[in-house]
């Protein structure tokens, strides 16, 4: 099993709650930079806890939690947007949709290769 830090998906879930944090707490809403942060750093735990699954199925489930916080990130941002707490959020949105597209390029990937039986390298699948 390959460490974390060798994940594209995580480094980026990493880096965007990274950004998002620096640039919030400038922006002096602190519960909603809060909120909007743990949204953030929720999407990179669920990949790493995905990464640490042994069975595949919780391993999808887990990058499929990660993009549905990803989509529930992006409402967020446009909401705080809207009732002009930010400052347009496009960066932070098209990242975040980068990610989910990612993401899902996982989940196709393991899915389609256990639909076929293959060997999965990227994750080990516990015997039965």
């Amino acid at each position: 099993m390959q460490p974390l830090s060798a994940l594209c998906a995580w480094n980026r879930a990493c880096a965007l709650a990274l950004s998002m944090n620096a640039e919030l707490d400038a922006a002096g809403d602190r519960q909603l930079a809060a909120s909007l942060h743990e949204l953030a750093v929720d999407v990179a735990s669920d990949i790493a806890d995905g990464c640490e699954r042994r069975i595949a199925a919780e391993y999808l489930a887990c990058l499929d939690r990660a993009r549905g916080r990803l989509a529930a990130l992006r409402t967020r941002l446009y909401l705080a947007h809207e009732r002009h707490a930010i400052a347009p959020p496009t960066a932070y949105i098209q990242e975040s949709l980068n990610l989910s597209r990612l993401l899902g390029r996982l989940v196709d990937d393991c899915a389609q290769d256990l639909a076929t039986q293959r060997d999965i390298p990227y994750l080990r699948v516990a015997e039965r």
